[in-house]
């Protein structure tokens, strides 16, 4: 099992300037800080090859290529896990669901 801790960021200027495709084309600068709350992510292995992803909503596949969350979905294709994984997020501050 794997535990993580990260702090929230806030953009304070220049918000999503950090993205590659737009840095590439126009520049950017962010100025950015981080709060005292933090977002936890919790893999594990699972004892059959179903794949579980745990957010603002659950996912529940049995292939990489079926996961709806895009960062969940290249993440696992770019270690090469294939099945047999739960990934859950947990936050200090609410989420929306998009």
């Amino acid at each position: 099992m794997i535990i993580t801790q990260t702090p929230l960021r806030i953009s304070l200027l220049g918000g999503n300037t950090d993205f590659r495709e737009y840095f590439e084309k126009y520049g950017g600068a962010v100025l950015t800080t981080t709060i005292d709350k933090y977002v936890y992510c919790i893999v594990k292995k699972r004892f059959d090859n179903q794949i579980w992803i745990n957010y603002s909503i659950k996912e529940i596949v049995n292939n990489v290529k079926d996961i709806k969350h895009d960062l969940v979905k290249e993440a696992m294709k770019l270690v090469g896990v294939q099945s047999g994984i739960e990934i859950t997020f947990l936050s200090d501050v609410p989420s929306e669901v998009l």
